[in-house]
């Protein structure tokens, strides 16, 4: 039996500090309020929004995406690349 190599599955990213900063601008709601809804705290997403940390947590990452959807309707998908 002759096995097949495995292809790389190319995956969107995401723009996590567009998340962020969509949610804070568009939605109108102080990083503060976002960490309490998301269960992390305000200076770690601060920090996702300037692009210092480049991708959260999965559970994180997940309420992010969750929030942004509920909030952000179509524009939703802005924050995808790729």
């Amino acid at each position: 039996m002759k096995f097949q190599p495995i292809t790389k599955i190319e995956a969107p990213t995401i723009d996590w500090a567009r998340v962020i900063n969509n949610l804070r601008s568009a939605a109108r709601m102080p990083v503060s309020r976002i960490a309490l809804m998301v269960g992390s705290t305000g200076p770690y997403l601060t920090r996702i929004g300037r692009g210092e940390i480049k991708e959260p947590g999965f559970s994180l990452g997940m309420k992010l995406l969750d929030l942004h959807h509920d909030l952000m309707g179509e524009r939703h998908r802005e924050v995808y690349r790729g």
